[in-house]
């Protein structure tokens, strides 16, 4: 079947209650639409493609959208990629207010409509920022700022520098997006996810949150909540109700999307975000719980203590980057708020997925040149469905400045390829660090060094002659020969 009307059809029958989002769980992992989703990733960096991809790319995006909020199934892109296939259908589509269709059970509008609307994105703090590897249509900080003060000058004529003002820096909490409605006594009166934006629809989920409380403000209000669950809850709740869940927020969303209200409304956690109070129009307040949770206060150019709270705050919780918001009121009201989105606060979303784990072993991969290449072996991390175990290092530079040894434990990043860092939850003990070879693993020789490059550079070494073959064949324009193939021949 072709693969927009496979899409087509799914969600029709989402629509008319047909088919369970649980029945559509590894939908978007058969082969036809998964090959679909890596050639879109491919052509990330594309100015445009065929109009009929462009509707294929809509088509998943909904439907990974829907099972994401709907059920908390595994929708088989992961958080980071669904961000960038969202990002580049709004650039190609030239639909920058693209919000996912959910045709799923928006049944009820929201009080504070304003409460639901989502953060800028950026993906790069500066050039010490590892998220710098992201394709070049990701915004950058420089690149937000920029746009913010050039909005000021053309409105005001005042140049602004706001990279000097002062800025909170919150955690970016990746649970559910949920909205609290409270009476002027802090009665609960309704709980709704966020829903379908565009048309103000939202699902009552009132019923997994009885009991709750609010502020006595004398006035009505609404609060914008993530809703967690704690990282040390995911193993003991897969175990417990016989699930595979990778991420707790999977947890919470297939919690506060059950019909029932039981024991698992327990696990659930309310991270106090933004309030509006009414009488006030759409002046959003930061929450007074947002300080009982890490957070700083700094200049917004200081981008190394930015850098470092935004990989140290988890506090228990799974977060996805950090929240920079203005503080100073004249600002934010020169800053204002456009296409449902504040322009004084902006979300430094983490572009690769990431884990920590531990060495097991040092490899050194010999080039087809006799040049050697430092490998890493760790315990095995499972990253964007990928099975992670082995990361090159990439230089022998790199394996002199870490000093890794059996049993330290590593940051393990993926996005296109893994890639090992270090940071402050990580533990280098500097002890029998793993020793630099002195000899040609193929063929005993002593390995030649200039500088940062070791090789191999015996003319007898078979790995050298093997590679010589392949460069010989290369210059000659012989395609379609590999060095393996070159290597079996070799070996007969």
């Amino acid at each position: 079947m072709d693969t927009n009307l496979k899409l087509q059809q799914a969600l029709t029958r989402l629509e008319t209650g047909d088919i369970s989002v649980s029945k559509l769980e590894g939908f978007l992992s058969e082969p036809s639409i998964s090959n679909d989703i890596k050639w879109f990733l491919k052509h990330i960096d594309d100015e445009t493609i065929p109009i009929e991809q462009i509707d294929k790319l809509r088509m998943i995006l909904d439907v990974a959208m829907y099972i994401y909020d709907v059920s908390g199934a595994d929708t088989g892109i992961s958080d980071s990629d669904y961000d960038k296939l969202s990002e580049f259908y709004q650039r190609i589509s030239k639909d920058y207010h693209f919000t996912p269709r959910n045709p799923s059970s928006s049944k009820v509008p929201h009080s504070y409509p304003v409460l639901r609307g989502t953060l800028q994105k950026i993906y790069s703090l500066g050039k010490q920022d590892i998220s710098n590897k992201v394709n070049s249509h990701r915004a950058t900080l420089e690149e937000w700022v920029k746009q913010k003060e050039n909005y000021i000058f053309s409105n005001t004529g005042k140049h602004v520098n706001l990279f000097d003002e002062f800025v909170y820096v919150f955690p970016k909490w990746d649970g559910c997006s949920c909205i609290f409605e409270f009476d002027e006594h802090g009665n609960l009166l309704r709980a709704l996810t966020r829903g379908d934006v565009s048309l103000n629809l939202a699902q009552d989920i009132t019923h997994h949150f009885k009991g709750i409380r609010g502020h006595d403000y004398g006035v009505p209000y609404g609060e914008k909540t993530e809703i967690m669950v704690r990282d040390t809850d995911l193993d003991d709740y897969n175990a417990k109700y016989g699930k595979d869940y990778k991420q707790t927020r999977s947890i919470a969303s297939a919690i506060i999307n059950s019909k029932d209200s039981d024991e698992r409304d327990n696990l659930l956690v309310r991270k106090m975000l933004r309030e509006i109070r009414k009488g006030e129009g759409d002046i959003e307040r930061l929450c007074p719980e947002v300080f009982d949770d890490p957070y700083i206060k700094c200049q917004l150019r200081d981008i190394d203590k930015i850098i470092d709270f935004s990989i140290d705050h988890q506090n228990g919780f799974r977060c996805d980057g950090s929240v920079i918001y203005f503080i100073d009121q004249k600002i934010q009201s020169l800053l204002g708020r456009h296409d449902d989105r504040n322009w004084f606060e902006v979300a430094y979303k983490f572009t690769e997925e990431y884990t920590y784990s531990h060495v097991v072993d040092m490899h050194f991969q010999m080039g087809p040149m006799g040049r050697l290449t430092p490998v890493v072996e760790v315990e095995p991390v499972k990253l964007k469905g990928n099975i992670i175990s082995r990361i090159s290092l990439g230089s022998m530079a790199r394996f002199r400045a870490l000093q890794l040894s059996k049993g330290d434990k590593v940051k393990i990043l993926y996005d296109i390829v893994p890639y090992l860092d270090i940071d402050k939850k990580c533990n280098i003990s500097h002890e029998d660090s793993f020793p630099e070879p002195r000899y040609c693993p193929e063929c005993g020789s002593i390995l030649h060094r200039d500088g940062d490059v070791v090789s191999c550079q015996s003319k007898d070494c078979p790995w050298v002659q093997k590679g010589q073959i392949v460069n010989y064949l290369m210059k000659r324009n012989v395609v379609g020969i590999s060095f393996m193939t070159v290597g079996t021949l070799y070996d007969l």
